[in-house]
């Protein structure tokens, strides 16, 4: 899992505007952020007001069918309302997408935020002193040997009671 998020981390910050977006100042990166939430903001209210729509549209065939009209009636009807319906998928798609990059940018733009690769740098700077971590090669197997240490337990107890 931490390597997909890694991947994922370094797609994300492969991208150019990514890259020129964590070169702004504070400021700037702020403004983005109101931009693309006011956009997003819009693409909400449109999506909202295609929504309503649809459901105007259907509320209406419904009424038609309960008024007892035809079936060619309620197919046009229908087809009339399948154009509007694929525009609610297409800006939902939109809108899912616009509040996925504002969530990347909130995240690049909190304070502190450093890239993978830097920490990866700092890292194999850090003298670690007494923790020598070539001291956990080999732990992987260690743990994975299968050991009941209340097995042992069991055994000396039922010796000394005479069980």
């Amino acid at each position: 899992f931490p390597r997909q998020v890694s991947k994922m981390i370094n797609w994300i910050l492969s991208r150019p505007e990514m890259k020129k977006f964590l070169a702004r100042k504070p400021k700037k990166q702020e403004q983005i952020i109101l931009e693309r939430q006011t956009a997003l903001s819009r693409k909400y209210e449109e999506l909202n007001r295609r929504i309503d729509e649809a459901e105007d549209a259907a509320m209406h065939i419904k009424l038609r069918r309960g008024r007892n009209a035809t079936d060619s009636e309620i197919t046009n009807l229908r087809s009339d309302m399948q154009e509007p319906v694929a525009g609610i998928y297409s800006l939902m798609n939109d809108y899912t997408r616009d509040l996925l990059w504002l969530e990347v940018h909130r995240a690049l733009a909190v304070k502190g935020f450093v890239m993978p690769e830097e920490l990866t740098m700092l890292r194999s700077d850090i003298d670690f002193g007494l923790l020598s971590l070539e001291e956990f090669e080999g732990i992987e197997e260690i743990l994975d040997y299968d050991n009941d240490p209340f097995s042992e337990i069991e055994e000396s107890i039922l010796k000394e009671f005479g069980l």
